[in-house]
């Protein structure tokens, strides 16, 4: 399987029967990986669990641990929303450029600075 595919689920239950194999499908997802390092400004990482919405609102991803996030099919350029709470200044934005092409299948790591929202 190649780098730049990712399974939806890694197991299934079956019960095949006596003698005979069983063919499983894999929901897959395929397109550019990017790994990106988020900071705010002063340096401190956005919440852990932290949503992440595109310019549409569709929900991308979450901020694990040390402000990382793994996305995967996103356009080469654009803007990313990390919400992680109801008000207005519990979300930041930032703005990111893939500089690898589609067809390199490394994750690209990209560091970012997540702006917050002012009122």
């Amino acid at each position: 399987m190649d780098l730049n595919v990712e399974l939806s689920a890694t197991e299934q239950e079956i019960i095949p029967r006596a003698n005979s194999a069983t063919l499983v499908t894999f929901n897959t997802q395929t397109g550019r990986s990017l790994l990106f390092d988020i900071r705010m400004p002063d340096g401190s990482t956005p919440p852990m669990a932290s949503e992440v919405l595109d310019e549409h609102k569709q929900l991308v991803g979450y901020v694990a641990q040390a402000g990382r996030l793994f996305t995967r099919g996103l356009p080469k350029q654009g803007q990313l929303d990390v919400i992680w709470g109801p008000n207005h200044d519990d979300k930041c934005s930032f703005t990111y450029h893939a500089t690898r092409n589609e067809t390199d299948m490394r994750p690209q790591t990209i560091p970012v600075q997540c702006i917050p929202h002012s009122n």
